[in-house]
């Protein structure tokens, strides 16, 4: 199971879309994941893509509350949230043990706008960053790919390049 990550699109869905055509060529994505700012760019990209996508509120789009998705996987549950209510900008902690809290091989969220590929413990943290309003020291706009086998999950952040 191919997945493509995204989150804080902030309005702008070009890069989401242009990404999607040329990776799905490749990997032929089974999901596209949204995590948050702006949610409403997930339903706008739906129409576009050739997969289910899937999406969760962020704090810009009035969601102050912990809230998230869970979907089963291949390699394992997957929990998809903004991370607002998590506080992943002072650590990661929330994260994990909400991951632990719903039996989750991985987390995917967003908010910071800084991408990260991270294990603890047994589960993988994700950030894809974001397309349109990168942050950290990478400074690039960025998303996500993961990969979903009976072996486990993998994940890379990759750069956009224009």
């Amino acid at each position: 199971m191919n997945i493509m990550v995204i989150s804080d699109t902030h309005g702008d869905i070009s890069r989401a879309l242009e990404l999607y055509r040329q990776y799905d060529k490749a990997l032929s994505f089974d999901a596209l994941i949204h995590c948050g700012d702006y949610e409403k760019d997930a339903a706008r990209l739906e129409p576009h893509v050739g997969c289910p996508v899937i999406s969760v509120p962020g704090n810009c789009d009035g969601c102050h509350s912990r809230s998230f998705k869970l979907l089963d996987t291949p390699g394992g549950r997957i929990l998809v949230t903004h991370g607002y209510a998590e506080r992943v900008k002072e650590s990661f902690t929330g994260l994990y043990y909400l991951a632990l809290e719903n039996d989750c091989s991985a987390v995917l969220f967003g908010h910071s706008h800084i991408p990260v590929v991270e294990k603890m413990g047994d589960i993988t943290l994700v950030n894809p960053g974001s397309l349109t309003d990168p942050r950290g020291a990478m400074g690039e706009p960025t998303f996500a790919v993961l990969s979903s086998t009976v072996s486990g999950i993998k994940a890379s952040v990759i750069k956009y390049y224009r």
